[in-house]
């Protein structure tokens, strides 16, 4: 990574994570832990498929997603997961809500009873999703 030393002017920042591609998954986390690294404030919101990642949060076997995602939720740049779309992750074989509460990661309805972005857009985050 790039020099972390230089000053940078500050951004705000709110990744919102569909994708059920793991590449894109870490992705996501590690560009999210770099900018914050960088001094930046990141978000990220979980939502649709994205939201059953609440899982990895209570792996006891570590992996390389599990890790970032822990790195992450330690830095406070987990800002939630939709409540709706977390509901209905499981199919009824898994309840990732309960996954979410037991790993302290918010559960998110200001929008239609999904994740909103205009509290993000608001307080001046750009948004970027994944």
């Amino acid at each position: 990574f790039a020099n972390r030393d230089r000053k940078v002017m500050p951004r705000k920042l709110c990744f919102v994570l569909f994708s059920d591609d793991t590449c894109r998954q870490y992705h996501c986390f590690i560009y999210a832990l770099d900018l914050h690294q960088r001094g930046h404030d990141v978000k990220i919101i979980l939502e649709g498929p994205a939201t059953r990642l609440v899982k990895e949060l209570t792996r006891t076997e570590p992996s390389n997603l599990s890790t970032v995602m822990q790195q992450a939720k330690g830095f406070g740049l987990i800002a939630g997961t939709c409540e709706t779309a977390t509901e209905g992750s499981g199919c009824g074989l898994e309840n990732f809500t309960e996954m979410a509460r037991a790993s302290g990661v918010p559960l998110l309805n200001d929008c239609v009873q999904h994740a909103g972005i205009g509290e993000w857009v608001d307080r001046g985050y750009e948004i970027v999703t994944f």
